[in-house]
């Protein structure tokens, strides 16, 4: 089990509410709704997390490389980068 302030809590959390949403049937709009904004926000939070642990001072190098790497591979993703936004 993860501890409380790892990003596998909500990445967990993301996965089970995206599962939610995607085994509703097709006439049930507003829930699916409601999981998939639920699974976005726990989404944003795991990056969230990533973007803090970088930023401390003193973080581990390599950590700070491959995560500045990651997050311009991220916003060059125009999907991601749409539920960046929307989320803000």
């Amino acid at each position: 089990m993860p501890s409380a302030t790892s990003p596998r809590n909500p990445l967990t959390r993301a996965r089970f509410l995206l599962a939610q949403a995607e085994a509703l049937s097709g006439t049930e709009q507003e829930t699916f709704d409601t999981y998939l904004q639920a699974a976005i926000v726990f989404g944003r939070s795991i990056y969230q997390n990533l973007q803090t642990v970088a930023a401390v001072p003193g973080a581990d190098a390599a950590y700070r490389k491959w995560f500045t790497a990651k997050s311009a591979e991220m916003k060059a993703d125009a999907v991601l980068e749409y539920f960046r936004e929307s989320r803000d």
